[in-house]
């Protein structure tokens, strides 16, 4: 019975040591080759002057999406994605859902700024989804990430949410 305790006694100092190992070397070694923090929102994407978007029928509204990374980031390319029954134009020339409308590579703190023209064609409530994708400079690390504006042509208090997704 004592042969036992012994042996537990010593599976449990083995499995701390080893917890203490990981812990305080491989993790660090782990973050040292270059593993990158978890980022929530690396491209500051922003619909202005605001992701709710209220028209009419037929109506058209200016709407500014706007980029602008917390770090550089190469090869960036963003990309509207928008329902059927949407217009979407930018410098009067219409745009095709999913078409890259700007590209480029970005330093930290540059802003781009792309003002679109939206009108809807028929009653509607749904999201323009702005996709941006790039690489994080220097890295082979790739970041996609979406941005929604919700477009209605319900009344504002008509709204139960801007979640849904096209």
């Amino acid at each position: 019975m004592k042969k036992i305790g012994y042996l537990l006694i010593g599976l449990l100092i083995i499995g701390l040591i080893s917890l203490f190992i990981y812990n305080t070397f491989f993790k660090q070694a782990l973050i040292e080759l270059g593993t990158p923090p978890l980022r929530t929102d690396i491209f500051r994407g922003n619909f202005s002057p605001t992701n709710r978007i209220f028209l009419s029928v037929n109506e058209t509204k200016e709407v500014i999406f706007s980029i602008s990374p917390d770090t550089d980031v190469s090869n960036t390319t963003t990309t509207f994605y928008f329902a059927p029954w949407i217009e979407v134009s930018k410098n009067g020339v219409k745009v095709n859902n999913g078409d890259t409308v700007w590209e480029g590579n970005l330093k930290k703190d540059d802003i781009v700024r792309l003002r679109i023209i939206v009108k809807t064609t028929e009653k509607t409530r749904v999201n323009l989804r702005a996709s941006v994708e790039g690489y994080i400079a220097n890295t082979t690390s790739h970041v996609e990430l979406s941005y929604y504006a919700l477009i209605s042509t319900e009344k504002e208090g008509e709204w139960i949410s801007p979640t849904r997704v096209v």
